[in-house]
């Protein structure tokens, strides 16, 4: 068997293993799966989503919120409350609703209207004191926003509440609120997340880590990189433990030393692909079931909108495509299990596991993968596969010509149904010549075709988990 190493479009074609394109798939920790279809799992908001987020509070009760450039609504059901101030929001074509969770309290900001509160339940309203700003986050008891304006524009500033006092902004050393300038850099702050007991923030073109020295320094921010930054709030995805996000020049993964590229095979080919005048619209979130990172953003065949995604697995280092059309994404904490949701979780009384009465099984939640699809519909990232593909890379020798007769991908989780489409080609460095189409028969394909190379794209329809592929390849006695 030749075992898949990814999905790498900058590679050398003719290393054993590449995949060379992909679509509908997920790096799995066994090899590749097809992608999950979208489950809606709420009504359809007023307007199109521009930031939407999954709270917990103190006492374990969750919040969701959706935000439109006028209005903020909570989901109660499957409905949508309007949460919105009085008089509502003005926002921008541009504006994104940026939140953060402080014990109880969620505060929210869209950098055009005023800093927004809701305490522990209810609407929204101004939080009195505080400046408004493009992006925000929490970390060591303090609520950090960036890119703020507190009667004066600051957008190269960072300006924090008061310590374990979200209610308090007047920079102080008895309340240790304060704000800074990051002057060693040109640009404004585009971002502004937690790791650990720190504060990362990030310019276009620079990062600096943020460290709580206690009064009266309260917090410093220190360079660490002059030529390495983000493009949004959203580029930066957190795992709790490290950073991934996106650069103007590759994709980068930091953990508190410094930014380490991750990019390699296939950041030609994103840069290539990424509308660069949209990339501020980039949106990224995290799969920590299955320890995957989305990126979707808008590929050179959109005018903005988000119709592209990238996916890479943190644990086995490998990238995949699952392109579709989104307005946000978000984490989303999927319900237990009830007498009424069986129906559609099991088709027959045969497929519910033998798990006792009392086990947490049945009331146990977990965190999945939520999407806002084109119609403003909420949905998660949990049916069932529909359809995928993968494109193998070349396959035959520099010396001779080559016959294949059969190849059999190497399945984990065998598809309902697939096709291969061959190519080959007699010289290198000619194009590919697309030859027949095949169906599935036990598991394989069979194909009869003489060349120097040869190259397989499966479609495969339904469930199903790839890891490799065997082949029958003999010389064909031509030169």
């Amino acid at each position: 068997m030749i075992p898949f190493v990814g999905f790498y479009p900058d590679e050398d074609e003719h290393v054993a293993g590449v995949i060379t394109d992909c679509s509908m798939m997920i790096p799995s920790m066994k090899g590749y799966k097809g992608a999950p279809s979208l489950v809606p799992v709420a009504d359809a908001l007023s307007a199109a989503c521009v930031g939407a987020t999954y709270v917990t509070k103190l006492d374990n009760t969750t919040r969701l919120f959706a935000g439109t450039q006028t209005k903020l609504f909570e989901l109660a059901g499957t409905s949508w409350t309007d949460v919105s101030k009085v008089g509502d929001y003005t926002g921008s074509s541009d504006s994104v609703w940026r939140f953060a969770q402080f014990g109880d309290v969620t505060i929210t900001v869209n950098g055009a209207d005023s800093t927004q509160k809701s305490v522990s339940s209810g609407d929204f309203s101004d939080l009195a004191g505080a400046p408004s700003a493009t992006c925000i986050d929490t970390v060591g008891g303090f609520v950090m926003l960036g890119n703020y304006n507190d009667g004066t524009s600051t957008p190269d500033g960072i300006a924090w509440s008061g310590f374990k006092d979200y209610s308090t902004w007047t920079p102080s050393v008895a309340t240790q609120a304060g704000n800074v300038r990051l002057l060693d850099t040109s640009g404004d702050v585009r971002a502004v997340r937690r790791l650990g007991q720190y504060a990362v923030a990030y310019k276009k073109n620079s990062m600096y880590l943020g460290v709580n020295n206690s009064p009266p320094v309260l917090w410093g921010f220190t360079l660490i990189s002059s030529d390495i930054g983000t493009y949004s709030q959203e580029s930066v995805v957190s795992i709790e433990t490290a950073h991934y996000f996106i650069s103007e020049t590759d994709i980068f993964m930091y953990e508190g030393s410094r930014p380490t590229p991750i990019g390699a095979g296939i950041r030609e080919w994103f840069f290539a692909d990424l509308n660069t005048t949209y990339a501020y619209k980039i949106r990224g979130t995290y799969d920590k079931s299955k320890a995957l990172i989305y990126w979707y953003y808008p590929s050179v065949s959109s005018n903005g909108e988000l119709d592209s995604c990238i996916v890479f697995n943190h644990k086995t280092k490998k990238w995949s495509r699952a392109n579709r059309m989104i307005e946000c994404c978000l984490e989303y904490l999927t319900s237990s299990l009830t007498y009424g949701g069986l129906e559609s979780e099991y088709v027959t009384y045969d497929q519910i596991p033998t798990v006792s009465y009392g086990s947490p099984f049945w009331t146990n939640a977990s965190f999945n993968m939520a999407v806002f699809d084109g119609s403003h519909i909420i949905n998660t990232l949990s049916g069932t596969s529909l359809t995928s593909s993968i494109t193998t890379g070349a396959i035959g020798d520099d010396a001779q010509f080559t016959l294949i007769d059969r190849v059999q991908p190497r399945f984990v989780d065998d598809a309902d149904s697939a096709t291969m489409t061959n190519e080959y080609r007699l010289t290198d460095g000619a194009s590919y010549t697309t030859d027949k189409t095949a169906a599935m028969t036990n598991s394989r394909f069979d194909v009869l075709r003489e060349a120097r190379w040869h190259k397989f794209k499966f479609d495969f329809t339904g469930e199903v988990e790839v890891n490799g592929i065997n082949y029958s390849l003999s010389p064909s006695g031509q030169e």
